[in-house]
């Protein structure tokens, strides 16, 4: 079994999911498990706008990023910081 990570804590988290809202609700037992393992990382997600209305509300995030199909790559630039 390998050693836990050991590079500390993660300060931002971003999880990426771009349409298929059924993808996106299932995801959400994740973004629960990455809060109760990261409880004081910034947790985002970034995604398009019908499967942001999925997640907007989700108590373990502190952000969604929604955008449109045809900005993917703009949204994808501002995101790559993160």
């Amino acid at each position: 079994m390998k050693a836990p990570h050991k590079r500390g804590p993660f300060d931002r988290i971003l999880v990426i999911r771009f349409r298929f809202i059924g993808d996106v609700l299932l995801m959400t037992p994740a973004l629960q498990a990455l809060r109760r393992r990261f409880p004081a990382c910034y947790l985002g997600v970034l995604t398009d706008a019908a499967a942001g209305e999925v997640v907007e509300v989700h108590p373990a995030l502190n952000e969604v990023r929604v955008f449109k199909q045809a900005g993917r790559k703009r949204a994808w630039a501002r995101w790559r910081r993160y």
